[in-house]
């Protein structure tokens, strides 16, 4: 088997399995005819480009001859993970998304849109994959706020900025990522 239904939602990234494809349809083979969790707990995989939020990526895990787990994004070319177990590929693929995600952002790359498991299904072939979603910050178009700081801070902060070859907003959205852990 390869699950366990004893997993919590933190020992697995955050990455909530969906399904395994055995070519007939419907199967849920790797998880012996059940899904791995409640179908009404299946995320949406639809992404605006409007609004920054947690999105879902879908990723595909396959079980190499040697028993170690491949993981590669149809969404995302060339952004692959591996592990040698499965949990441990899951949680692999959240944070190499993660960096994929960041270098896109940083090269000023234009994002994917995200496709559902169905539309995957549709145009990939698939067989003895676990489909898993995987959780992924999206970032959103940058809207203009209006702050007050204390003029010794805005100066260190404006420092900074030069230093690093940033901005202010640069600064100052990297200080609140890093406070809110995301």
């Amino acid at each position: 088997m390869f699950c366990d239904r004893s997993l919590s939602r933190a020992e697995i990234g955050r990455a909530v399995p969906v399904r395994a494809v055995s070519g007939s349809r419907g199967s849920f083979q790797a998880f012996r005819g059940r899904s791995f969790f409640p179908r009404r707990t299946t995320p949406s995989f639809r992404h605006s480009s409007q609004e920054a939020h947690m999105a879902y990526a879908v990723a595909l895990i396959h079980e190499e001859e040697n028993s170690s787990f491949g993981v590669s994004f149809p969404d995302f070319p060339g952004c692959v993970s591996a592990a040698s177990n499965l949990n441990d590929a899951i949680a692999r693929a959240a944070v190499a998304l993660a960096a994929h995600v960041k270098t896109l952002g940083e090269n000023s790359q234009t994002l994917p849109a995200l496709r559902t498991i169905d539309d995957i299904r549709r145009t990939l072939e698939i067989r003895e994959a676990i489909i898993v979603a995987v959780p992924v910050d999206m970032p959103g178009k940058s809207i203009p706020v209006q702050i007050s700081l204390n003029e010794h801070l805005l100066a260190a902060l404006d420092r900074s900025a030069k230093a690093s070859g940033t901005t202010r907003s640069d600064k100052i959205a990297e200080a609140i990522r890093a406070s809110l852990r995301v």
